[in-house]
């Protein structure tokens, strides 16, 4: 049980915070430095499309720019390529930068 002095914590109190606040950096890094797997046989091109959209101009493609960013995400050497460039040239957008 811990106890509390009027004047601050005991010491017992103050290893279990010290021992807390070293767990919480460790957790943050290892999640941090984990990398990111990604399975492209899992991966559905048409919702990233969505989301990327959804996520920078808060709406939802139109057909033909549907069409053209699974194109391009299709065309990219990667998944990971494929989301970074279509991210990269939404937030590049006129309609991004008036919009936020």
């Amino acid at each position: 049980m811990l106890k509390l002095r009027k004047a601050g914590k005991t010491e017992s109190a103050q290893k279990i915070q010290q021992q807390i606040t070293k767990l919480r950096r460790q957790y943050v890094t290892q999640q941090t430095r984990q990398p990111v797997k990604i399975d492209p046989e899992k991966l559905d091109g048409e919702a990233l499309v969505k989301q990327a959209y959804l996520r920078t101009l808060s709406r939802h493609p139109k057909e033909s720019e549907l069409e053209r960013s699974l194109a391009y995400f299709q065309d990219s050497e990667s998944p990971v390529e494929g989301v970074r460039g279509l991210m990269w040239a939404l937030i590049n957008t006129k309609e991004f930068i008036v919009n936020h």
